[in-house]
């Protein structure tokens, strides 16, 4: 805010107010009354900064193997990645399945210092996810698109979302 914008909001008497814990005209947050904890502080932190539905059982974060990855092709990874950790397993496949095409149209190549990350990582996925990541990691773009779609198929007849 600018100090001519302070200036008018003090002229005018403009109001302070409490909305959803954030006291506006002040530029403390609060919750329920008090300063948020440091706990609450490192909640909000770790979604910013380290997701739990980018990270897994690996150890490996997501972010670890697509800052390294042209565009499609990291877009393709982080949704095989996240999926069923965060809003529709089926849709977060359907997007994967959309990048591999468009990483595959962009002739995308993947850096072979992520094979380790990227092998490691597909350990603790199965089937045709697992696959389709190797797939990713060789550049097999076609393949990896045509085993993501068989996951999807799968689900859908087991009607899972």
């Amino acid at each position: 805010m600018s100090e001519i914008e302070k200036k008018h909001h003090e002229e005018i008497g403009f109001p302070s107010c409490d909305i959803n814990g954030f006291k506006w005209g002040s530029n403390e947050r609060y919750v329920g009354g008090s300063k948020r904890s440091d706990l609450e502080k490192k909640i909000t932190a770790d979604m910013v900064n380290h997701p739990p539905h980018y990270k897994d059982a690996s150890g490996i974060e997501c972010i670890e193997v697509t800052s390294k990855m042209q565009f499609c092709g990291g877009n393709c990874f982080k949704y095989l990645y996240r999926a069923g950790k965060k809003g529709s397993t089926i849709e977060d496949l359907k997007k994967a399945a959309w990048y591999a095409e468009q990483a595959w149209q962009m002739e995308e190549i993947t850096d072979i210092r992520l094979l380790d990350k990227i092998i490691k990582i597909a350990e603790f996925r199965g089937g045709n996810i697992s696959d389709a990541m190797e797939y990713i990691f060789e550049d097999m773009w076609a393949d990896a698109k045509r085993a993501i779609e068989c996951e999807i198929q799968r689900l859908e007849n087991m009607d899972v979302d």
